[in-house]
């Protein structure tokens, strides 16, 4: 199963580390100052940079974290904590 996102931005990391995740997750990914963009065929169109200089001051960073990661840092952390996942399946 792939990332549904690839980026974990600062103030997603705040609020893992209150869940006691953050610092886990944030060794996974790497710094990111720019991102490259496509819209499909295999070329890129365009760069978005300003990550490294947000307009909000963070002890962090944005990171490739993807959410599948995120996610499943978070099932665990969930089931340490004694809860339970119920899931539906459609038929």
């Amino acid at each position: 199963e792939g990332a549904k996102a690839a980026v974990t931005m600062p103030r997603s990391f705040e609020q893992l580390e209150l869940a006691g995740v953050g610092s886990g997750l944030r060794a996974l990914g790497r710094p990111m100052q720019a991102v490259r963009m496509s819209l499909g065929g295999g070329s890129w169109v365009g760069e978005i940079t300003g990550f490294g200089s947000p307009g909000v001051a963070s002890r962090q960073c944005p990171r490739t974290v993807g959410q599948n990661f995120v996610e499943e840092e978070l099932n665990r952390r969930y089931l340490e904590l004694g809860g339970r996942f119920y899931r539906g399946a459609r038929f």
